[in-house]
């Protein structure tokens, strides 16, 4: 429980608050107090806390760091203005004044440390998976603060980044994937590779135009892999564009990315779910999505299993490639996946990464995934203004005087 202190007696500076903060403390798990950078005693009440946040424009964080500087308590900053020019390793995050009114739910994320991060994993068509993840949570009420993904989780991700809601990104993803950009993308030539190159940059290119990392909503992780480095390379900032250009270069079928001296190639070959890059990226409460699971259906649900039996390969050269990825990349994205509070695999019929045209079964397999874990999220991060009209939370502010 959160609790803004309001007495009807104020007391009169912060060292006379100690005693009944202590009294709130036997009763209650959080107790969050606001308090005034002019207030005396500042830092005796800052040496008291678990936890300081400091809440300023950016011009004056030099001051305020100065003023807090004996005490022993580590302070976490929220800056609010463009924090140009400003480094400082307690600086968590920097509120744009014109993006406010989201940014005061982030905030009470940051004070109940339930700030939700999603790594979206690989697997081409089974992508739309990732839809009905978001579908789910976005009625649950939950807010998505950070968001990381391995190819086609790449693409999903930047759709969320940029401030799309679930519908929209269903919508984006139908649309840039059509029966003819599929036929493109999954078109070999003579030396076997894609040649859809163009096609999908110009994909690539509707979904984000010009944008970069600083123009994004959300905080977003592309995770790649480089072959200069033979390691994997996560990308943060520059062009979304150039991003999910060097996220969707399946190695073997699509040439390396060249990024300056980097060589980058689709993060499934040893990413496929980035479950630490959202961690790192400041996430509280981890939901992965492990679409290459080897828990699978023998027919979709309605279907009889007959019926649904091997499809006709289309280019046998490719749809093998594709299920040796699919089987040499099991276990790692389940170690991968499982570094999550909560891990979702959608259970999938019979299908590929290149059947797109079985966009909805592979959404609704995301959406009964993620309906049969919400409760285990609950447990661990309620709906933000959900859980404050249920707890009946009290609202007191601490005014000194």
């Amino acid at each position: 429980m959160n609790l803004l202190i309001d007495d009807g007696q104020p007391p009169r500076d912060i060292v006379e608050a100690l005693g009944p903060l202590d009294d709130l403390l036997a009763t209650h798990a959080t107790v969050v107090v606001v308090v005034s950078s002019d207030d005396f005693g500042l830092g005796s009440l800052v040496d008291q806390v678990d936890r300081a946040v400091v809440l300023c424009l950016s011009e004056e964080a030099p001051a305020m760091r100065a003023r807090l500087a004996g005490t022993e308590s580590s302070q976490e900053m929220v800056l609010v203005g463009d924090g140009q020019g400003l480094v400082h390793s307690g600086v968590v995050r920097t509120i744009n004044p014109a993006r406010w009114a989201g940014s005061v739910g982030w905030l009470g994320r940051h004070l109940a440390r339930t700030k939700l991060g999603l790594a979206l994993g690989a697997g081409g068509a089974k992508g739309f998976a990732h839809v009905g993840v978001l579908e789910v949570l976005q009625e649950a009420g939950y807010t998505v603060d950070y968001v990381a993904g391995s190819s086609i989780g790449a693409v999903v991700g930047a759709c969320l980044a940029l401030g799309a809601d679930a519908d929209h990104i269903g919508q984006m993803m139908r649309r840039a994937f059509t029966p003819e950009m599929v036929a493109a993308m999954f078109s070999l030539s003579f030396a076997g590779r894609s040649t859809g190159v163009e096609v999908m940059n110009r994909t690539w290119y509707e979904l984000a135009g010009d944008c970069s990392f600083a123009d994004l909503e959300i905080p977003l992780v592309v995770m790649t892999v480089d072959l200069e480095s033979r390691a994997a390379a996560a990308i943060m900032q520059g062009s979304v564009r150039e991003a999910l250009a060097a996220a969707t270069a399946l190695a073997g079928f699509v040439p390396p990315y060249q990024r300056g001296n980097q060589r980058l190639v689709d993060g499934v070959a040893l990413v496929p779910v980035p479950t630490e890059a959202v961690i790192d990226a400041g996430a509280d409460v981890t939901i992965s999505v492990n679409l290459l699971s080897h828990r699978t259906l023998a027919a979709w649900p309605g279907e009889d299993a007959t019926a649904s039996g091997p499809q006709a390969r289309r280019h046998r050269v490719l749809d093998d490639m594709l299920e040796v990825i699919d089987l040499a990349q099991q276990e790692s994205s389940a170690r991968h996946a499982a570094k999550a509070d909560i891990v979702l695999e959608p259970r999938f019929g019979p299908g590929t990464w290149r059947d797109f045209q079985l966009a909805e079964r592979f959404l609704a397999a995301g959406r009964a995934e993620t309906q049969m874990q919400l409760e285990a999220l609950y447990s661990l991060a309620r709906p933000q203004f959900d859980a404050w009209k249920k707890e009946g939370n009290v609202v007191r502010r601490l005014q000194y005087g």
